[in-house]
Parts: C-alpha cells; structure tokens; sequence
C-alpha cells in the first residue's frame, strides 16, 4: 500500500516532468537565432514532445 510520503514524491516527479517539458516546448519555439544565443543548439525539426528522454544530442534537459 502507498504511503502519504510516495505519493507526494510521485507527485513532485509528474510536476517537475511537466514543467521541463513545457519549458523544452517554448525553447523550441523561438527563432533559432535566439536558440543558438541562449546556447540550445538542437534545432526544432528534431525536437520529439512526446519522448521522455531528450534524444538530442548536446540538448539540456531542463
């Protein structure tokens, strides 16, 4: 049976995947000029929403 204390880390896991997912999404949608002046180097044609693991090679996961 799950304890309060698991269900509460289960929770903080889902929100922190939600939330760097989310910031991946608004990265990809700037202009690449800005990508590459932040330092993102991917380009947004490689970019997977739907992975849970960045595949991208030299992309931080945020």
């Amino acid at each position: 049976m799950f304890e309060l204390s698991s269900i509460a880390r289960l929770a903080r896991q889902w929100r922190a995947e939600r939330n760097r997912r989310a910031m991946e999404r608004q990265l990809y949608a700037l202009p690449l000029e800005l990508q590459k002046d932040i330092g993102w180097r991917a380009s947004a044609r490689q970019y997977a929403p739907d992975s849970r693991i960045s595949k991208i090679p030299g992309c931080p996961l945020v």
